[in-house]
């Protein structure tokens, strides 16, 4: 198999889930942009981070990604924000495949962390002071050791892989559902 193939395969599979997810999170181009980003990120990583948690991790799967809810619980205590509380639909993680899908989700999102931490910086924030979780996504280096298990792994399923991350993504979607007052339905 090629390299990155199977990162691809996913990138290609939930190419619509992500582009959903990005346009639902819209730009950090203010401090109540930031905010809300905040509140919605909290939630789902508050989420998917105790879930993570829980589960016996696979000795063959990816790295556990590292948490980020307590950055993010003093980053929302910097700005003087209370978290929001509400149930949110389950990461299906219960396979090798499956947990390297949400991983997928939780490891890319760092590259995403890449530009909005430029606009947490434009807005006053840093690892100081409300954006000390995107400081630790920036810094943590997961992607490329999680792209070499990925492509090394031998009992992969695409298909659960896939259902993983679709999973993942809805649930962080359903997370600014909430925040926004609509409805955390996870679709």
């Amino acid at each position: 198999m090629a390299a990155n193939a199977r990162r691809f395969a996913l990138r290609d599979q939930t190419r619509t889930n992500h582009e959903s997810l990005d346009t639902l999170v819209g730009g950090l181009t203010d401090r109540a942009a930031y905010a809300r980003y905040l509140r919605g990120m909290t939630l789902f990583r508050g989420h998917a981070d105790a879930q993570l948690a829980a589960i016996a991790w696979p000795a063959d799967g990816p790295a556990r990604p590292h948490p980020l809810h307590a950055a993010l619980l003093a980053d929302m205590a910097d700005l003087g924000l209370v978290p929001d509380v509400a149930p949110l639909p389950a990461l299906p993680v219960g396979g090798v495949s499956a947990c390297f899908g949400a991983v997928y989700v939780l490891e890319g999102s760092a590259l995403g962390a890449k530009l909005l931490r430029r606009q947490a910086e434009a807005l006053g924030l840093d690892a100081a002071f409300g954006a000390r979780h995107l400081v630790q996504q920036t810094q943590g280096g997961g992607w490329a050791p999680f792209l070499a298990a990925l492509d090394a792994v031998s009992d992969y399923d695409e298909d659960q892989a896939v259902a993983a991350a679709r999973a993942t993504f809805a649930s962080a979607r359903a997370a600014f559902r909430v925040v926004d007052g609509g409805p955390d339905t996870g679709i």
